[in-house]
């Protein structure tokens, strides 16, 4: 489904309970959305690869387009087939010349994710690597997804969609005075979708993944009380 389909259908059910919003504010709800569901739960998977220098065993996360790649998923080697496992610092094995620089010629067994924070900083580094030009490795990763415009249509699956029309009606109503039960009410719904995404997302990788999604939990009433008891228009005025 489009983008534009989901606004309209958004701003349908908005103008019936008397809340409007601009199609430009819910478009960027719905990237919003978008962003935060992938950082959420890894859904949007993509196949990259990456080379790795034969005497620089570490490398950036791959891109797809102006689409950044968040975490790992699966890695193999692209030569052999065999998958290459994660592992945490404590238990990284460095190399007699240091972690960087030539280290046999042994297929690598594992990796680490370097500063797993933010992707533009983020970084593979593979142990051990085989001392020839260039080492290719296929990453299966999760994605977060760029901008889209009206036209276009989430990497979602169909049947999660509803997400964006959750999500879009959350935020105009937390713009709202007095509608915190909408909000909450909305909240509750996304989060339970979410969830379930979480259970379908996990599953596509029987053996494990390298990265797992996690429940999502939130405190709903987040919108303030003040908003519903007293509404702007007939809040009384501070004492001097």
């Amino acid at each position: 489904m489009k983008i534009s389909d989901i606004i309209a259908d958004v701003k349908r059910s908005l103008d019936s309970q008397g809340v409007y919003r601009t199609t430009a504010q819910l478009l960027q709800w719905a990237n919003d959305c978008n962003k935060l569901v992938a950082g959420l739960v890894l859904y949007d998977e993509r196949r990259a690869s990456v080379d790795i220098d034969g005497t620089r065993n570490f490398c950036a996360l791959p891109t797809d387009n102006s689409a950044t790649c968040l975490a790992p998923v699966y890695v193999s080697n692209a030569h052999s087939g065999a998958r290459i496992h994660p592992t945490k610092l404590d238990t990284f094995h460095f190399s007699a010349e240091l972690w960087e620089g030539v280290v046999g010629s042994q297929d690598a067994e594992s990796y680490m994710l370097f500063c797993p924070i933010h992707p533009a900083f983020a970084a593979l580094l593979v142990n051990p690597i085989q001392n020839i030009g260039k080492s290719q490795f296929v990453v299966v990763g999760a994605f977060v997804p760029p901008d889209l415009t009206a036209t276009e249509t989430s990497r979602l699956p169909e049947e999660f969609t509803d997400l964006l029309f959750y999500y879009m009606r959350i935020m105009a109503f937390v713009g709202e005075p007095g509608r915190s039960d909408d909000a909450t009410a909305e909240i509750k719904r996304f989060i339970g979708r979410v969830n379930e995404l979480v259970v379908r997302v996990k599953a596509r990788f029987p053996g494990g993944r390298d990265y797992e999604p996690t429940p999502v939990e939130v405190a709903y009433r987040y919108t303030t009380e003040r908003q519903k008891e007293v509404p702007e228009s007939v809040a009384e005025p501070e004492e001097k």
